[in-house]
C-alpha cells in the first residue's frame, strides 16, 4: 500500500463527557496487514481479527470531518452491524476533537442493530492486488490449487483447454497413436477404456468420420446424458451426420428395443408409426438433416469435454501436449479468486458443509504479523 504523509496544523482538546480525547499526533494510517484484516473480518464475520489492528490507526480521510475514525472500532461496529451482534457494541472506542465528536459509538451501534437486525451493505478499504497476493502466498495459498478449497472456480481452465485441442494440425496423428484402430503402431500406452473413448469421440468430430464413432463400445452410456437411451456411439454418429448434412450416416444409428421401448404390436398401426418416428433416433438423425434443423448461430455439434479435470489432465499427458499453467492465465484473474475467496466466508451458502476450510484459512490469517507501533 502506498505510504501517505499527514499533516496536522492545530489540534484543539478541551474536557468533556462521553468519547474520549486522544492526541490525534499520535495517530497512523493503516498499514497493509491492517486494511487486509479488516477486510477478512468484515467478510468473514471475524471479529478476533479487529484486535489484530493498532488502536493508534485511523481510518485515511476522516479527518477532513473533524473527527478520525479509529480502524479498529471502525472494524468492530461494521461487523456488529452487519450481523447483528450487539455485543461487540462495547469495543467501539469513538474518540473527539474540540469541534466534533465521533459518530460511530457503542450507542450509535446499538440503534443501529435495533433498527436494522442485520445490514448486509457495507464499504471497506480493500487491499491492492498485489498485497492479496502477497498475504496468500504467505499463507501457503497457491493459486493454482485455490479451488480445491471449494469456495472459488479453477483458475487453470483445463475444460477451455481440452475444447482447443480441435485446432491442433497434429491431432488426429496423435490419437491415432494412441488409439491405434489400424495397429499403426505397435507403441503399448496405459490408457483406460473410458479415455479411449473420450478421443475416439474428438476424432470422429474433427475429422468428421464415423470411423471413429463405431470405436466406442456398443452399450457405452454418453457421459452427459442420463436415461435408458442414452448411448454414447449412437450420439456420436448421430452428430457427425448432421454436422456434415450426410442423412446416408444415420443409417448406422441402429433402432435399438430402448428407443422403440412400449411400442407393441396392440397399438393402433397409425399410432404406432407416429411413435416409432418420434422415439427412434435413426428417424430423428434422418429428419433432422431433411429438414435442415440446424443449430442456433450456424453453431456445430462438438465433441464432449469431460467433466473431471483428472480425466482432461490424463488425455493431455497421453497426446502429450502441455497443460495451461499460471503463466497462460491473465494477470487480473489471480487476485479476483483471492476476493472472491474471502466474499465467499459470509455466505452461508457458501460456506454449506466447509467450515473447516474458514476455520483454516482464519487460522492462518491469524498467525500472521500483529501490528507494530
Amino acid at each position: 500500500m502506498r505510504k501517505q504523509q499527514w499533516i496536522f496544523i492545530i489540534l484543539i482538546f478541551s474536557t468533556g463527557c462521553g468519547a474520549k480525547f486522544v492526541d490525534v499526533t499520535k495517530l497512523r494510517a493503516p498499514n497493509s496487514y491492517e486494511v487486509f484484516y479488516q477486510y477478512v473480518a468484515l467478510n468473514a464475520n471475524a471479529s478476533e481479527l479487529c484486535e489484530k489492528i493498532s488502536p493508534r490507526t485511523f481510518l485515511p480521510g476522516t479527518m477532513m470531518f473533524g473527527a478520525p475514525t479509529l480502524v479498529r472500532s471502525e472494524c468492530y461496529y461494521k461487523i456488529a452491524t452487519r450481523y447483528g451482534r450487539k455485543e461487540l457494541c462495547n469495543k467501539i472506542t469513538p474518540i473527539r476533537t474540540a469541534a466534533v465528536e465521533e459518530v460511530r459509538t457503542p450507542a450509535s451501534c446499538r440503534d443501529e442493530i435495533t433498527k436494522r437486525p442485520q445490514n448486509h451493505g457495507f464499504m471497506t478499504y480493500s487491499p491492492s492486488a498485489d498485497e492479496m497476493q502477497q498475504f496468500f502466498l504467505k499463507m501457503g495459498y497457491q493459486p493454482e490449487t485455490l479451488h480445491l478449497e471449494g469456495l472459488t472456480r479453477p483458475l487453470l481452465n483445463f475444460k477451455d483447454a481440452y475444447a482447443g485441442l480441435a485446432k491442433k494440425p497434429d491431432l488426429i496423428e496423435r490419437i491415432k497413436k494412441i488409439a491405434n484402430p489400424d495397429k499403426l503402431s505397435s507403441e503399448k500406452v496405459n490408457i483406460t477404456t473410458e479415455q479411449l473413448e473420450y478421443l475416439y469421440d474428438m476424432a470422429a468430430h474433427v475429422n468428421n468420420d464415423i470411423f471413429w464413432c463405431k470405436m466406442i463400445r456398443d452399450e457405452a452410456p454418453h457421459p452427459s446424458y442420463d436415461g435408458p437411451t442414452s448411448f454414447f456411439r449412437d450420439t456420436c454418429i448421430f452428430e457427425v451426420a448432421d454436422n456434415t448434412n450426410n442423412s446416408s450416416l444415420c443409417a448406422d444409428i441402429p433402432d435399438r428395443p430402448e428407443y422403440l421401448k412400449g411400442i407393441t404390436d396392440d397399438i393402433p398401426e397409425r399410432q404406432k408409426y407416429f411413435l416409432m418416428e418420434a422415439q427412434s433416433k435413426q428417424r430423428n438423425c434422418y429428419r433432422q438433416i431433411a429438414a435442415e434443423l440446424k443449430l442456433p448461430n450456424n453453431l456445430y455439434y462438438g465433441y464432449i469435454v469431460p467433466v473431471d479435470d483428472q480425466i482432461i489432465i490424463a488425455i493431455f499427458g497421453l497426446l502429450n501436449y502441455p497443460l495451461p499453467t499460471i503463466k497462460d492465465v491473465a494477470e487480473y484473474e489471480i487476485p479476483e479468486r483471492y476476493w472472491d475467496f474471502i466474499y465467499a466466508m459470509g455466505d452461508e451458502k457458501e460456506l454449506a458443509n466447509k467450515e473447516t476450510v474458514r476455520k483454516k484459512f482464519l487460522k492462518r490469517v491469524s498467525a500472521l504479523p500483529n501490528y507494530k507501533e
